[in-house]
């Protein structure tokens, strides 16, 4: 799930120009995504706001070591974040996290893989910083950007919207005799099989440039995770593709790879054109 698949029919061509322009973006000089210090109030803010009774990682520290640290422990993590930010780079712990498996239940079979959802507990430090990281984006209005159409994880939009725009579109072509269509795609373990280049390009295109893109990188490189069955942590294995499930950042990564779906969408009026779309891994 984890490692990208060869896919003999995808287009080597795009792929390769894809990722000869993502290294050219992270490498280049251009004016960056404003950046600014990390403060002592800023980190206490988004640690006052930490959720209790949270799963730890491997590590075994919970977002309550943090918020009842005191000021110590808060200054010690604006110095290490700031130093994160100013060589952009993430420590390796950061990039380790545990994969525990839960049973989907409903009479599934218990000796069937497919019937167990995986879920990443990724160090409670790291998902500070991604909140922080969070809050840099979110200051930009990148969000503005992405089609109006999309409503998954996207704040203040809910399903019941979905809903009635689907019954209004459906009334609306029955009233003109016009027969109604409707085409539901279900991506298979979606979030696990994001291609990260197409990932980064997008977000180089959004807005995402500098200082920001280069850490947003680094998170995505290396990154290994374990498994803990019945006790007991398997070997480390590679993580080259997905979003980091459990990550703060995930839904607003994916929101913005299949954001150009709908607005090709949009933009047809037979709906997608040909092309390079894939919604996920291209190999």
């Amino acid at each position: 799930m984890y490692t990208p698949s060869e896919n003999p029919s995808f287009d080597d061509p795009f792929r390769d120009e894809i990722t000869s322009n993502v290294a050219d973006d992270i490498a280049s000089d251009e004016p960056t995504t404003p950046v600014t210090e990390r403060t002592f109030e800023e980190l206490n803010k988004v640690v006052t706001s930490l959720p209790n009774n949270k799963s730890s990682s491997s590590d075994n520290v919970v977002y309550e070591h943090i918020k009842y640290g005191g000021p110590i422990v808060i200054q010690v993590f604006v110095n290490l974040f700031n130093s994160i930010f100013k060589f952009q780079r993430l420590p390796k712990a950061f990039k380790l996290p545990l994969t525990v498996t839960l049973h989907k239940g409903k009479g599934k079979s218990f000796s069937n893989p497919s019937n167990y959802r995986a879920i990443s507990l990724l160090p409670v430090i790291s998902k500070v910083l991604e909140r922080i990281i969070l809050s840099r984006i979110n200051s930009c209005n990148f969000r503005t950007q992405l089609n109006p159409l999309q409503h998954g994880v996207q704040v203040g939009k809910r399903c019941q919207m979905v809903s009635f725009l689907l019954q209004e579109a459906r009334d609306y072509l029955v009233e003109r005799g016009t027969p109604p269509h409707a085409c539901f795609l279900d991506a298979r373990a979606a979030i696990y099989t994001v291609w990260i280049g197409g990932l980064l390009y997008k977000l180089n295109r959004l807005g995402i440039k500098g200082t920001l893109l280069r850490l947003i990188n680094d998170s995505f490189c290396d990154v290994s995770s374990r498994s803990l069955i019945n006790g007991r942590l398997s070997d480390p294995f590679n993580i080259q593709q997905e979003t980091r499930q459990g990550s703060v950042c995930a839904p607003f990564f994916y929101t913005v790879f299949v954001n150009d779906l709908l607005n090709q969408l949009k933009e047809s009026p037979h709906g997608l054109k040909g092309g390079n779309i894939s919604l996920n891994a291209p190999a």
